[in-house]
């Protein structure tokens, strides 16, 4: 049930970032489906210890650097193929952020760490 509530939400946030990005835009429509599917092969991030936790950058800001990171567990998700999707997102989003001449506030996101809470990876608290 928890699993179906996040897939629903994580399917839903990439149907409004779609949107406010570029209205019509079927390119950003299919990065947001991307964004879902990454999200939801690192599902509820379920771990039994820190040490299964990681984080991983995730976006293209127009000025450089990752838009936040994602924390996931190593003990429910393959680390190489999220790496590897979130590299194509990543790359992706880059190549049109240029063609679309995107601007965003350049201010540098930091590696928040990781930590875990009530059995799942959360990213490190400011």
């Amino acid at each position: 049930m928890i699993v179906n509530r996040f897939l629903a939400a994580a399917f839903l946030t990439a149907i409004v970032i779609s949107g406010c990005s570029s209205f019509g835009d079927p390119d950003r429509a299919d990065l947001a489906a991307l964004e879902a599917e990454i999200l939801a092969m690192i599902g509820t991030a379920e771990a039994s210890d820190i040490a299964f936790c990681r984080e991983i950058a995730f976006g293209s800001k127009p000025c450089g650097g990752p838009w936040k990171y994602l924390a996931y567990s190593t003990a429910v998700t393959d680390s190489i193929a999220l790496a590897d999707k979130v590299d194509r997102y990543n790359r992706w989003e880059n190549d049109l952020n240029q063609r679309d001449g995107a601007i965003s506030d350049c201010q540098f996101v930091t590696p928040p760490g990781v930590e875990i809470e009530s059995g799942r990876c959360q990213l490190g608290r400011e």
